[in-house]
């Protein structure tokens, strides 16, 4: 063990030697930075030593795993003049050979990856053939390791480590539903009509049908707040799913009869609306369940009504159930004293004790009544939460009373009860403010940033990541919005990008059938493209299959090879 020390140790050393050589001091936040990170005077990067498994063995493996992407390509740039010009890392007797691998994947629940496996297996054998890369499996750096595995690319070649990764992206991220409702999609800038109702699948109810429904090795996740659903797993898998959601969503659009069923005298007795949450629940899923599967209750406070989404038959059964409620019910002068206050939702005297008079409009309610309708808007996100009888919003002092039993009060139980409430309100800022406020980009964070016009950086200030507040992507220094979205999405415009940034040392290969990307580190300006072999002059592009034509003319036309140059 002392002696793999001592040359992770020599390893470590000789990297400090050449940051500083290379000036390479990436900037790490003190407060940031892990032990790890600070190894190599502030160089991010781990040096791990294998041991050898006999003691015959004349050779052993080291390999120095860079945390900063352009740490690690500044230092493989600045190895390769390095090593032709100094002398080579020292173990001992031996010099150590280094070889430059990239590394580019995605962290996804071990689930994920068995319902990839057989599709992660062809893509290995594609992307070998196509790019000379392979793919492997890594502990994920989350913080749910057992349950992660990074899979990723590697190769000594960026570019086609690159294009690999895009193969490997798509096939992990699967398919993405956009589960805006018309309005939303408007209000967003986006005409295109929705042909299924998607915005449906995010109901508590059409979760657990996703939950229940879809094949076996797809992984589904509803994220509300950013209103669209991704389906992970195999092709045909996903194939499957899609299909099994359209159909489901067809079957809904054409069998349903929407009704809207008042509950209010004379129809039906006074309590009625407090009856029938205490017979179906908050959400009416048990009155549902006694109607049939395929209905849909919703009940909405302020209008005092039901409403209704199944087929006729269900429809009248359900009729039939609201008569035996009210049916059972009592009058409403019954246990009542003289000029008791009428609540404004379920229309029935309200004692002193169980009611509460509104801080802003002073009309009464059943304190019942009113919790009811407030956990209900915060479900449905029904915002802002009015009183049922003049339509005057609720203040904060309601809220106070009914929610957490009075003013000053501060326990983990209220911060519980208050924190579905601001959930609500920022899911209702955001549905009708789309254009002028972003979520952060970080999944599952709550964070959301204002849209600006310039471009600027911003730190969420709940998971700290910084995000440029015209784009909403991630902080992409000197780089335009419109050309890091072009960058990310084209290869080839990212390929041109960095052949840009240094035309003198870096040119496409004269052939035309090839077109290569080459960068001259040094030496004469004789070049020969290592992918169709050509012979070419640096300078003007001459090219020809063999080099002795190359070298004849450098020197008659541009008066010699320029190896000093």
């Amino acid at each position: 063990m002392s002696e793999l020390l001592e040359y992770r140790n020599r390893i470590r050393d000789y990297f400090e030697q050449i940051a500083e050589s290379a000036r390479i001091k990436p900037a790490i936040p003190t407060q940031a930075a892990t032990t790890n990170e600070r190894v190599g005077g502030g160089m991010s990067f781990d040096v791990f030593v294998d041991p050898v498994e006999s003691a015959s063995d004349i050779e052993m493996n080291a390999c120095v795993r860079f945390r900063n992407f352009s740490v690690g390509r500044r230092f493989i740039d600045f190895f390769r003049d390095h090593q032709r010009t100094q002398a080579p890392l020292s173990m001992g007797e031996v010099c150590a050979k280094m070889t430059p691998v990239f590394e580019m994947g995605f962290a996804m629940p071990r689930t994920l990856l068995q319902s990839l496996r057989s599709d992660l297996n062809k893509l290995d054998t594609s992307i070998f053939l196509s790019h000379g890369v392979h793919l492997k499996k890594l502990p994920a750096e989350t913080d749910f390791n057992d349950d992660y595995i990074a899979v990723v690319v590697y190769g000594d070649d960026y570019k086609s480590v690159c294009e690999a990764r895009a193969d490997l992206k798509a096939l992990v991220e699967g398919v993405t539903l956009d589960c805006r409702d018309g309005p939303e999609k408007r209000r967003a800038g986006d005409p295109s009509p929705s042909t299924l109702p998607y915005h449906k699948l995010l109901s508590r109810e059409e979760r657990r049908w996703l939950t229940s429904n879809m094949p076996r090795g797809v992984v589904v996740r509803v994220l509300p707040l950013k209103k669209h659903i991704t389906l992970q797993g195999s092709k045909e898998a996903l194939v499957e799913a899609r299909q099994l959601i359209e159909q489901h969503l067809r079957d809904r659009m054409s069998v349903s009869l929407k009704r809207k069923i008042h509950l209010a005298p004379p129809t039906y007795k006074p309590g009625m609306l407090k009856a029938v949450v205490k017979e179906g629940g908050l959400d009416l899923q048990l009155l549902a369940d006694k109607i049939g599967s395929g209905v849909s209750l919703r009940i909405d406070f302020l209008t005092h009504s039901i409403k209704f989404s199944g087929r006729e038959s269900e429809y009248d059964k359900l009729i039939g159930v609201l008569r035996d409620i009210s049916d059972a019910l009592p009058h409403s002068s019954e246990g009542c004293s003289e000029g008791a206050p009428i609540c404004g939702m379920c229309y029935s005297p309200a004692s002193p004790e169980g009611s509460y008079c509104m801080e802003a409009c002073g009309h009464h309610a059943c304190i019942e009544c009113l919790n009811n309708q407030i956990s209900s808007s915060i479900r449905s996100r029904t915002l802002p939460i009015v009183c049922t009888t003049c339509g005057e919003a609720f203040v904060m002092r309601d809220f106070e009373a009914l929610m957490m039993g009075g003013r000053n009060r501060d326990t983990p139980e209220d911060f519980v009860k208050v924190e579905s409430l601001v959930e609500s309100a920022v899911a209702f800022f955001m549905a009708r403010n789309s254009d002028k406020y972003r979520h952060c980009i970080t999944p599952d964070c709550g964070g959301i940033h204002k849209v600006s016009v310039e471009q600027r950086l911003h730190a969420c200030s709940l998971c700290g990541r910084e995000i440029c507040t015209r784009c909403g992507n991630e902080n992409h220094g000197s780089v335009s919005c419109e050309e890091y979205n072009t960058l990310r999405e084209d290869v080839d415009a990212s390929v041109s990008h960095w052949v840009s940034r240094d035309p003198a040392r870096r040119r496409e290969c004269p052939n035309n059938k090839c077109g290569a990307v080459i960068e001259k580190l040094a030496g004469c300006n004789h070049m020969q493209c290592e992918e169709c072999k050509v012979h070419f002059c640096w300078l003007c592009r001459f090219a020809a299959k063999e080099s002795g034509p190359v070298y004849a003319h450098l020197q008659n036309i541009h008066g010699g090879t320029g190896a000093d140059q």
